[in-house]
This record gives structure tokens, C-alpha cells and sequence, in this order.
């Protein structure tokens, strides 16, 4: 992930206010568009205790939890592939991408360099913003003195997902 992100040139986030977790070592110092590498992309994907800073500069927890960690991650990939596409045939990208997917990826014997650079060229055309992504719905609980989100896996929105999955939708 981080050679990913390193590969591209690091990936630019907007923020409204300053963010912070401790626990990750994710800190955004002020507001604005803030370029993450490698290291400090991971850290703020994997951030489960998110933090912002109101105007009245008191740091408040973001309560969208799990859910809102889900939406930033999403968010993040979704702004990685508009980098790779958009330098889909940058000699140093390609590069990177090689060595990342060779070092890091069980792939077919066949994706070599050259299925790659073909892989590439389908995917220009794609628009990171037209990617579906799905969130299902959940209930938060208790089990075993742990907070969870247990899903509906009953209500429409799940039936709804899993018929796009099964390729019915």
C-alpha cells in the first residue's frame, strides 16, 4: 500500500479542519488539501480513533466510527486510481506498479510488463468518481464487552448489495 501511494507521487485529501489518531500517528496540522505518502496514508486509512479540531480549537472524537473509517478508505482508493490513471503511462509509475505487483502480488504467470501496459490502456478511460462502492447497513452492539457494528443482513439495503454481487441488479 504504501509503495502504491509512493508510486503515484503521494495522494492529496481535503480536510475542513485539522485531524488527528494517536493510536495510528495520523496528524493533519490545518485545514486544506494535505499530500499523504506512503507511511502517513497508511496511518490515516487504518484510523479507528479520528479526531478533528473545532473552530474553538478543542479536539473532538468523530463519532461516524467504523463507518466513517470505511468512507475514508474509499475515498482514499478511489483517489489513488484518479493518480495511476491519470499518469497511467509515466515511466517511473509503470515502474513502480511492476515492482509493487511483482514483489507484493500473486498474480497469473501471465501479467507481465507488457499485459500491464495493456491493462493500462483499458483502464485511461475510467473514471475513479463512476466506481460503485457499497455500505451496509449495521446496528451497533455489545458482544462480549466489545463494540461492534453487527450487520442487517435482512433489510433492503443488504438485499440490495448482494443482488449487485450476484450480477441480478
Amino acid at each position: 500500500f504504501e509503495l502504491l501511494v509512493e508510486a503515484v507521487g503521494g495522494v492529496a485529501v481535503p480536510f475542513d479542519t485539522p485531524v488527528r489518531d494517536g493510536a495510528t500517528g495520523l496528524f493533519v496540522p490545518e485545514p486544506g488539501c494535505f499530500t499523504f505518502t506512503g507511511e502517513h496514508a497508511l496511518a490515516y486509512v487504518r484510523s479507528r480513533k479520528l479526531e478533528y479540531q473545532n473552530a474553538d480549537g478543542i479536539w473532538k472524537k468523530d463519532e461516524s466510527s467504523d463507518l466513517g473509517r470505511i468512507a475514508r478508505q474509499q475515498d482514499f482508493i478511489r483517489r489513488v486510481a484518479d493518480a495511476l490513471l491519470a499518469n497511467a503511462f509515466s515511466p517511473s509509475v509503470v515502474r513502480s506498479l511492476y515492482k509493487v505487483s511483482s514483489d507484493y502480488i500473486v498474480t497469473d504467470k501471465e501479467l507481465d510488463i507488457n499485459r500491464i501496459l495493456e491493462l493500462s490502456s483499458i483502464l485511461q478511460g475510467t473514471n475513479p468518481a463512476e466506481i460503485s462502492t457499497y455500505q451496509i447497513e449495521s446496528v451497533p452492539r455489545t458482544i462480549q464487552g466489545k463494540s461492534v457494528l453487527e450487520p442487517r443482513t435482512g433489510g433492503d439495503n443488504m438485499q440490495a448489495i448482494l443482488a449487485t454481487v450476484r450480477g441480478e441488479a
